[in-house]
């Protein structure tokens, strides 16, 4: 789960982080933990952003489900 700062976190050009960035940042390997897992993916909202301050609040949640 994650609220909208992270897909309309935006770039020097204006150009907002997206949910097509989200789904690349979200595809990755399954063995992480979902710490490890929430930390790729704010690294990779960080990376976009270039470190600006972000103008929404950013929250995200991540679980780890075995059947």
């Amino acid at each position: 789960m994650f609220t909208d700062g992270i897909t309309e976190a935006m770039n020097e050009s204006e150009e907002l982080f997206g949910e097509e960035r989200l789904l690349a940042a979200l595809r990755s390997p399954a063995e992480k933990t979902p710490q490890e897992f929430i930390a790729g993916v704010l690294g990779d909202v960080r990376e976009f952003d270039g470190g600006a301050d972000l103008p929404e609040d950013i929250a995200t949640v991540a679980c780890r489900w075995r059947p």
